[in-house]
């Protein structure tokens, strides 16, 4: 009997017992009246068995390639929540897994075993007064393949913390965390990381805020003979309040920060020195050479928390290729070479492998350069992170960009829900030599910032604005920027209304002083309630050292329901911007768009979108025109509950480039919503004129709710690929069995 056969037999035999097992569960719970529960015990016993089989062929080389993948994956949850004492508790469990695939091609068959354990146990204390609480789990990945011998990698964790919480006083916690990583053989990594930290706060007023930080840790690497020892001091002083009946807001916040670097190295490797900034952003765009990111604080907030905004799995859309940009501002020109991108799940290799990515700087947020492109990039293993590695830039702003996950990239049965795949952290490293960088270093970093806003007159909404900000790192030169501006809002009558702005910004760059004059004003219309314009006017002059930069942009942005069901929206712009080098942008932008509602089942919706840039002056011989026109036009179809029609029409036009026509077509029929048993059929097919390619996925599916917790999911995928580029046909089939109690 072949390997597949018997993952297949074995996957048979497993679901029978599974049920057996559910059955004498839910037997004896009924029996017991509940008690395990009641007592804090949980678990699940889940089995996956998958099939994949992929086709792909050359049409130019007339190659063709066949692979059979054959899965079968066991996991066991047990948990454990208890309160020992009232203010006592204890959390233990563990989950082993354990995987078995086997890939056949046409010259090799490859079988691999993967075998998981993660054991953890947590101790809390907790009163009103104190805190105390200390932990241990363990990440043990044991991999046998074909042709290869087994490794098993390791990441203990230990963690222990202390906080006292005396009302009106200091709030002090102490922290130490320790991880070990290693292989069982100790051939391929074997390192430590301690890890002590030291936290006060302290609020002696209201309006004051005092915090200091100390932290020492100690990362050894033992194959590779470093060690590296750092020492980091912060202190935190911020003061906000208001004065004059609340006419005033005042805030002011101060950081130093003072870091020792103690490096032993005695043979090879690197060192990856983090490298902290001031600030984070992001932007979805399909020009990211040319595009002003927004903030993104919550990319480096440290609580690695999934990022709606920031989704790099299967889009929605299948038009959706638009690039995903992750980018940091330092404050001033810095070197890095590695940048983290933290994503909110473990990402299987072909998955992994699927991204490539490219690595822009850029001096102002507004155009960037392309450094370098990575094909490729390392993921885990432990750690949910994709680490880029690169040439060494210096900028003040620096960004990953990516695109989504393509929907021709196999899809394990075992990974759920591909479409969710969010970045939750971006963090900058710089890697040196050990041995170049071996000795002592130290450096203090200032950051101050200041910002007032007082309202000038009683009886009318004009307010005086200040903003004024310091950053001094090292031995770098001191960078800051001072903003004084005046603003002003009113309405007139019920109509109209009206808001200005206008500022003048001082600072010093590492390119010289710099001086810019910012002025925005809006007038507003609402003459009926179904019925709106605005006007947008924004300006800005700056000049560093000797070189200018100006910039003027006009939008008028109107929007109307003219009847029930009938609403429609028009925007034109107009932009200007003369950069430095004396090269001259002139753009023009105009968008339309129509939605109809004709009935409580039809949703129409057209847009139209138009964007015209003429370049000329400086490095740029002549004028050039670019252009860029889209269209889109979309059906949606509820005829019954159960049924949803859609359909979609995509035009594109660039200079330059091909022509774009892509059509969707989707349809989905779930026939028996309520219940514990449903059914779901799914078509999708999409067609792209730039390459004639045309992409169809079929996906049958049910689902089973056995009971609370406890599931059946049967799933059949059939996706077809077609273009010049190639033919691909992919046929994945899944039975999920879960029990939980």
């Amino acid at each position: 009997m072949g390997k597949g056969n018997a993952i297949r037999h074995a996957a048979w035999r497993l679901f029978a017992l599974a049920a057996l097992g559910f059955f004498a569960m839910t037997t004896l719970s009924s029996f017991s009246g509940g008690t395990a529960r009641a007592e804090g015990i949980s678990g699940y016993v889940e089995y996956t068995y998958g099939r994949l089989r992929s086709y792909t062929e050359d049409p130019v080389g007339g190659v063709s390639t066949k692979t059979a993948t054959d899965s079968f994956t066991q996991r066991y949850s047990l948990n454990l929540d208890r309160r020992l004492y009232p203010n006592l508790s204890v959390s233990t469990g563990g989950l082993f897994e354990r995987d078995l695939a086997k890939l056949e091609t046409a010259t090799q068959d490859i079988g691999t075993a993967t075998n998981r354990i993660r054991p953890f146990l947590n101790l809390r204390l907790k009163s009103p007064l104190y805190q105390a609480e200390g932990g241990y789990d363990r990440n043990e990945q044991k991999v046998a393949s074909t042709g290869a011998p087994p490794v098993t990698d390791v990441q203990e964790n230990y963690f222990g913390t202390l906080g006292w919480y005396p009302d009106g006083f200091p709030r002090t916690m102490f922290r130490y965390f320790r991880t070990e990583t290693y292989d069982k053989a100790r051939r391929f990594r074997d390192a430590t990381d301690d890890r002590y930290q030291l936290v006060s706060e302290y609020r002696p007023a209201q309006p004051l805020f005092l915090k200091y930080t100390g932290t020492y840790e100690d990362q050894r690497n033992r194959l590779e003979r470093n060690e590296t020892q750092t020492y980091t001091h912060e202190g935190r002083v911020n003061y906000g309040d208001r004065f004059f009946r609340n006419r005033m807001d005042f805030s002011s916040d101060y950081t130093v920060v003072y870091q020792l670097v103690d490096i032993t190295a005695s043979g090879a490797g690197e060192i990856g020195f983090p490298v902290s900034p001031l600030a984070a952003l992001s932007g979805v765009t399909d020009t990211p050479a040319d595009v002003t990111l927004a903030p993104a604080p919550r990319l480096i907030d440290g609580l690695f928390t999934p990022i709606d905004q920031i989704n790099i799995g299967i889009p929605a859309s299948p038009f959706d290729t638009s690039t995903r940009n992750m980018g940091l501002d330092f404050g001033i020109d810095t070197t890095v070479n590695a940048l983290l991108v933290w994503v909110n799940r473990d990402l299987p290799s072909g998955i992994a492998a699927a991204y490539s990515w490219e690595i822009y700087t850029s001096t102002d947020n507004r155009t960037w350069t392309l450094r370098q492109t990575v094909p490729a990039a390392a993921f885990g293993p432990f750690q949910q992170r994709f680490e880029i590695r690169f040439n060494d830039v210096t900028a003040r702003y620096v960004k990953a960009v990516t695109r989504p996950l393509p929907r021709t990239v196999p899809v394990p049965p075992d990974f759920p829900d591909p479409s969710d795949i969010r970045v939750t952290e971006l963090q900058a490293l710089l890697r040196r030599p050990a041995a170049d960088v071996a000795g002592k270093t130290s450096a203090t970093s200032h950051r101050y910032t200041l910002g007032t806003r007082v309202k000038l007159l009683e009886a009318y909404p004009v307010y005086y604005e200040l903003s004024y900000f310091l950053a001094k790192s090292g031995t770098s030169p001191v960078r800051y920027d001072l903003s004084n501006g005046v603003s002003a809002a009113s309405n007139f009558g019920r109509i109209f209304s009206a808001s200005a702005r206008v500022a003048r910004e001082d600072g010093r760059q590492p390119q010289g002083r710099r001086v810019a004059y910012v002025y925005t004003a809006s007038l507003a219309a609402t003459p009926l309630d179904t019925l709106r314009s605005s006007l947008v006017f924004s300006g800005r002059n700056e000049r560093i050292e000797d070189a200018t930069n100006d910039t003027y942009s006009a939008l008028l942005f109107n929007t109307a329901q003219l009847y029930q069901g009938v609403d429609v929206n028009l925007g034109v712009g107009k932009s200007y911007q003369k950069a430095e080098s004396g090269r001259k942008t002139d753009g023009t932008q105009i968008s339309a768009g129509l939605t109809l509602v004709p009935h409580t089942t039809t949703t129409i919706n057209v847009s139209y979108s138009g964007v015209t840039s003429r370049i000329s002056g400086g490095d740029q011989p002549g004028e050039t025109t670019d252009t860029t026109r889209t269209g889109d036009i979309s059906v949606t179809v509820n005829p019954l509950p159960s049924v949803y029609l859609f359909g979609a029409y995509h035009i594109e036009r660039k200079t330059g480039q091909p022509n774009v026509d892509s059509f969707n077509y989707a349809l989905n029929w779930s026939p028996f919503p309520d219940g514990t048993l449903h059914f779901n059929f799914n078509y999708n097919e999409t067609i792209r004129t730039e390459d004639n390619e045309r992409t169809r996925t079929i996906t049958p599916s049910a689902r089973w709710n056995i009971a609370r917790g406890s599931y059946l999911d049967l799933t059949y995928q059939d996706l077809k690929a077609d273009s010049l580029a190639g033919n691909t046909r992919n046929e994945v089939a899944s039975a999920n069995l879960r029990i939980a109690f």
